[in-house]
């Protein structure tokens, strides 16, 4: 039986499971197998389909146990050690040469010089090409976005040159214009530096670009968004800073 073939079995088994209540364990069980975890629908509380992306998965998650995947703040990773940072390199490197159909020197002389940087600072930059690849690639794999069918069309900004805050919202600004493209809207990224050892580096503090502000009153009920009062007195702040100059 073909791929297609087993996907759709499973798919019925799971499918009879749901319109015969007695006999729903031995279905999913027989469909499923150990691997599988039953997905429930959250509207009407039946369980509507079973999952095994998760098997696939070759590193444990930042979230633990539970995936927290539609939680945009999600944990900070830990420091990798040299031979992690290697190891991921190394699979990266695999995926593009392959992809791009370098030959052998080519790729052993870019993955040499790779192991090299990383040896002697700890990291390694990405040549545009490679970036472009990465970005494209983190966003085809990145199963809980329903956006991702766009994978192929992404604009890449490289602003890893950037190192001022004029120029951090600059490029900003190039990114919104690209991306709503007076409503014809259009899939970009922009990557600016990432941070050294010491921590410097880029930093956004805007989760979104554009979001409704927040405002508490002196009874402590609120206008707006709840989550965006802290942040909305900081932009106050810099408002009334840039006023008073």
């Amino acid at each position: 039986m073909n791929p297609v073939e087993v996907r759709k079995s499973i798919l019925r088994n799971v499918l009879e499971a749901n319109n015969n209540p007695e006999k729903d364990e031995t279905k999913l069980s027989k469909a499923a197998g150990n691997g599988y975890v039953r997905l429930t629908n959250i509207m009407d509380d039946n369980i509507s389909m079973s999952d095994t992306l998760h098997c696939k998965a070759s590193h444990k998650t930042l979230c633990g146990e539970k995936c927290h995947g539609s939680i945009m703040s999600i944990p900070k990773p830990k420091t990798r050690t040299l031979k992690e940072i290697k190891d991921e390199a190394t699979t990266f490197f695999e995926l593009y040469c392959n992809s791009e159909k370098l030959n052998k020197n080519e790729r052993q002389k870019r993955i040499d010089e790779v192991m090299h940087s990383i040896s002697t600072t700890g990291t390694y930059d990405l040549t545009y090409d490679e970036l472009v690849f990465g970005a494209k690639t983190a966003w085809r794999n990145a199963s809980r976005c329903i956006g991702r069918i766009q994978w192929s069309t992404l604009q890449v900004f490289d602003c890893r040159k950037v190192s001022t805050a004029k120029g951090m919202y600059e490029a900003a600004c190039q990114h919104v214009k690209f991306a709503t493209n007076g409503g014809n809207i259009r899939s970009a990224i922009t990557v600016f530096p990432q941070q050294s050892k010491t921590g410097c580096g880029a930093r956004v503090w805007n989760s979104q670009f554009f979001k409704y502000a927040g405002y508490e009153k002196p009874d402590g009920t609120i206008i707006g968004d709840p989550l965006s009062v802290e942040f909305t007195k900081v932009d106050i702040i810099w408002l009334l800073c840039g006023y008073m100059k």
